[in-house]
């Protein structure tokens, strides 16, 4: 692993939530541009994005059909009653094996 993206919330920073959806989806479209991110995790209400209705589902579609890993937590998904669309859920031991072979994790 090279770069791992951790998102820990469904928006970009702090505030308005409706920018910070928006924020991160712009975030999202220059993922490509990190030329190295191999996977992103999705811990907590996170998920939410890799859910029917997200907001940057056609972003991050878009990421893992160029080749990123896509890992939302399975508990969360089940506490949230939310299945992924682009990907399968993924578990902590997988979570911990890809944050641990990273060489770099950016939390967001």
């Amino acid at each position: 692993m090279k770069t791992v993206l951790l998102l820990t919330r469904d928006t970009l920073g702090q505030g308005d939530p409706v920018l910070g959806r928006r924020l991160l989806g712009a975030f999202l479209a220059r993922g490509h541009a990190f030329g190295d991110l191999d996977a992103i995790v999705f811990m907590n209400d996170a998920v939410r994005l890799v859910a029917e209705g997200s907001p940057v589902i056609a972003e991050l579609t878009a990421l893992h059909e160029a080749g990123v890993d896509l890992h939302p937590c399975g508990t969360c998904l089940d506490h949230y009653g939310l299945a992924p669309i682009p990907c399968a859920p993924s578990n902590m031991d997988a979570i911990v094996r890809v944050l641990g072979a990273a060489t770099k994790v950016i939390g967001l």
